[in-house]
Protein backbone atom coordinates (compact mmCIF):
# COMPACT_ATOMS: atom_id res chain seq x y z
CA UNK A 1 0.00 0.00 0.00
CA UNK A 2 2.91 2.26 0.70
CA UNK A 3 4.25 1.50 -2.43
CA UNK A 4 1.12 2.49 -4.43
CA UNK A 5 0.51 5.74 -2.18
CA UNK A 6 4.08 6.36 -2.96
CA UNK A 7 3.96 5.96 -6.63
CA UNK A 8 0.92 8.16 -6.55
CA UNK A 9 2.71 11.09 -5.05
CA UNK A 10 4.96 10.71 -7.51
CA UNK A 11 2.87 10.82 -10.28
CA UNK A 12 1.39 13.72 -8.83
CA UNK A 13 4.63 15.48 -8.34
CA UNK A 14 5.72 15.19 -11.92
CA UNK A 15 2.10 16.38 -13.41
CA UNK A 16 2.24 19.20 -11.01
CA UNK A 17 5.78 20.32 -12.09
CA UNK A 18 4.95 19.68 -15.85
CA UNK A 19 4.66 22.33 -17.97
CA UNK A 20 0.99 23.29 -19.03
CA UNK A 21 0.11 22.19 -22.35
CA UNK A 22 -3.63 22.26 -23.84
CA UNK A 23 -4.40 18.46 -25.54
CA UNK A 24 -7.16 17.64 -27.67
CA UNK A 25 -9.76 15.27 -28.02
CA UNK A 26 -7.13 14.06 -31.14
CA UNK A 27 -4.36 13.55 -28.20
CA UNK A 28 -6.28 10.95 -26.01
CA UNK A 29 -5.45 7.89 -27.89
CA UNK A 30 -1.39 8.49 -27.41
CA UNK A 31 -1.19 9.84 -24.03
CA UNK A 32 -0.36 8.02 -20.91
CA UNK A 33 -3.24 8.16 -18.17
CA UNK A 34 -3.87 6.54 -14.93
CA UNK A 35 -7.01 6.04 -13.19
CA UNK A 36 -6.34 5.40 -9.82
CA UNK A 37 -9.64 4.45 -8.30
CA UNK A 38 -11.71 1.80 -10.01
CA UNK A 39 -12.93 -1.91 -8.16
CA UNK A 40 -12.36 -4.99 -10.21
CA UNK A 41 -14.12 -7.74 -8.68
CA UNK A 42 -14.28 -10.23 -11.75
CA UNK A 43 -11.56 -11.94 -13.00
CA UNK A 44 -13.61 -10.65 -16.37
CA UNK A 45 -10.61 -8.59 -18.33
CA UNK A 46 -12.35 -6.65 -20.21
CA UNK A 47 -11.98 -3.54 -18.52
CA UNK A 48 -8.00 -3.67 -18.25
CA UNK A 49 -8.06 -4.83 -21.92
CA UNK A 50 -9.53 -1.82 -23.03
CA UNK A 51 -7.72 0.23 -20.91
CA UNK A 52 -4.24 -1.32 -22.06
CA UNK A 53 -6.05 0.04 -25.48
CA UNK A 54 -6.33 3.45 -24.47
CA UNK A 55 -3.38 3.88 -22.74
CA UNK A 56 -4.38 3.74 -19.28
CA UNK A 57 -2.78 2.14 -15.96
CA UNK A 58 -5.33 1.22 -13.51
CA UNK A 59 -5.37 0.78 -9.41
CA UNK A 60 -8.55 -1.36 -8.83
CA UNK A 61 -8.82 -0.62 -5.01
CA UNK A 62 -9.99 -3.88 -2.45
CA UNK A 63 -12.88 -2.71 0.31
CA UNK A 64 -14.50 -3.76 2.91
CA UNK A 65 -18.18 -3.45 1.53
CA UNK A 66 -21.07 -5.76 1.73
CA UNK A 67 -22.01 -5.29 -1.66
CA UNK A 68 -18.69 -6.55 -2.57
CA UNK A 69 -16.82 -9.91 -2.26
CA UNK A 70 -15.07 -11.17 0.54
CA UNK A 71 -11.63 -9.28 0.76
CA UNK A 72 -9.73 -12.71 0.18
CA UNK A 73 -11.88 -13.08 -2.88
CA UNK A 74 -11.48 -9.41 -4.02
CA UNK A 75 -7.21 -9.73 -3.06
CA UNK A 76 -7.43 -13.41 -5.55
CA UNK A 77 -8.87 -11.45 -8.47
CA UNK A 78 -6.74 -8.53 -8.41
CA UNK A 79 -3.52 -10.78 -7.55
CA UNK A 80 -4.54 -13.05 -10.23
CA UNK A 81 -5.81 -10.03 -13.07
CA UNK A 82 -2.18 -7.81 -11.80
CA UNK A 83 -0.33 -10.99 -12.59
CA UNK A 84 -1.65 -11.23 -16.44
CA UNK A 85 -1.43 -7.64 -17.06
CA UNK A 86 1.15 -6.28 -14.76
CA UNK A 87 1.89 -2.64 -17.20
CA UNK A 88 -1.81 -1.71 -16.88
CA UNK A 89 -2.83 -3.10 -13.50
CA UNK A 90 -1.75 -2.69 -9.65
CA UNK A 91 -4.01 -2.92 -6.82
CA UNK A 92 -4.17 -1.93 -3.07
CA UNK A 93 -5.12 -4.06 -0.61
CA UNK A 94 -7.26 -3.54 2.29
CA UNK A 95 -8.38 -5.23 6.10
CA UNK A 96 -11.91 -5.40 7.90
CA UNK A 97 -12.27 -3.21 10.59
CA UNK A 98 -14.29 -5.99 12.53
CA UNK A 99 -13.21 -7.04 15.94
CA UNK A 100 -10.87 -4.04 16.03
CA UNK A 101 -10.96 -3.84 19.59
CA UNK A 102 -10.10 -7.55 19.98
CA UNK A 103 -6.61 -8.61 21.52
CA UNK A 104 -6.01 -10.55 18.50
CA UNK A 105 -7.48 -7.96 15.66
CA UNK A 106 -3.63 -6.43 14.92
CA UNK A 107 -1.38 -9.46 14.63
CA UNK A 108 -4.22 -10.88 12.24
CA UNK A 109 -4.47 -7.37 9.69
CA UNK A 110 -0.85 -7.41 10.02
CA UNK A 111 -0.40 -11.51 8.81
CA UNK A 112 -3.28 -10.36 6.35
CA UNK A 113 -1.29 -7.08 4.85
CA UNK A 114 1.97 -9.14 4.60
CA UNK A 115 0.18 -12.01 3.09
CA UNK A 116 -1.27 -9.65 0.35
CA UNK A 117 2.11 -7.78 -0.43
CA UNK A 118 3.81 -11.40 -0.63
CA UNK A 119 1.63 -12.02 -3.22
CA UNK A 120 2.02 -8.90 -4.90
CA UNK A 121 4.29 -8.63 -8.14
CA UNK A 122 6.89 -6.22 -7.84
CA UNK A 123 7.32 -3.37 -9.82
Amino acid sequence: MLRCLVVGWLALGTACSSTARAFAAEDFASMDKIDVHVHINTPDSALIDQAGADHFRLLTINVDYPDFPPIAEQARIARELVARNPSVLAYAATFSMNGWDEVNWQPRVIQELEAAFAGAPSR
